[in-house]
């Protein structure tokens, strides 16, 4: 680590001490007198684990958007096209996010594409890879796709149809099968193809 990133690690830890502390203020609030279960304690911890995970996902597609070139190349025509920016909701690991990010629009195919889609591994569906990783995993272990959509609707309180749940799990299938059609060639040994 250089010199600014051992600062920057010093300055997060002081920080997230701070963030404890409010936090610890705001449970003794809400729980008011007597002793807290621990459930109660490390459920509310991890409310605020989930904040802070979705404030740095919004805040650093915000920063990538905002270092995009103005220009980008349309992927059908090869025109160049202007680069703006624009809100977008997806369902993370941690819950629904609103991200920024950049959008151009091509007068000549009249379309818009999103420069940073690919590189941020986010398609058009609107669900990050960890979250499409929980649902496949979960799917093999419930064999059930409606009894997915059910679970995910209760346990982590996300809305997900369960022809999502299903498309995401035959994108995966598809990805497994053409892995073992090149009998695995160009898939490191141990790896699992992520959705």
């Amino acid at each position: 680590m250089d010199a600014k990133q051992i600062e920057l690690v010093a300055e997060l830890k002081v920080l997230l001490r701070r963030t404890s502390e409010v936090a610890c203020q705001l449970q003794k609030r809400e729980q008011g007198r007597g002793t807290p279960h621990y459930d109660q304690i490390e459920s509310a911890a991890h409310d605020v684990g989930l904040q802070l995970s979705r404030m740095v996902q919004q805040l650093r597609t915000g920063e990538l958007a905002a270092e995009q070139t103005r220009e980008a190349t349309c992927p059908q025509c090869r025109n160049k096209c202007p680069v703006t920016t624009t809100n977008r909701q997806v369902t993370s690991v941690d819950g629904p996010v609103e991200l920024i990010k950049s959008v151009a629009f091509c007068t000549c195919c009249r379309r818009f594409f999103f420069p940073q889609r690919k590189g941020l591994g986010l398609d058009a569906r609107e669900s990050a890879r960890g979250f499409k990783r929980q649902l496949v995993i979960l799917n093999a272990e419930v064999r059930s796709l409606k009894r997915v959509r059910i679970v995910v609707d209760r346990v982590p309180g996300q809305k997900i149809s369960t022809n999502t749940v299903e498309r995401i799990y035959l994108d995966v299938a598809k990805d497994l099968a053409a892995a073992e059609q090149r009998e695995w060639n160009g898939v490191i040994n141990g790896e699992v193809p992520e959705p």
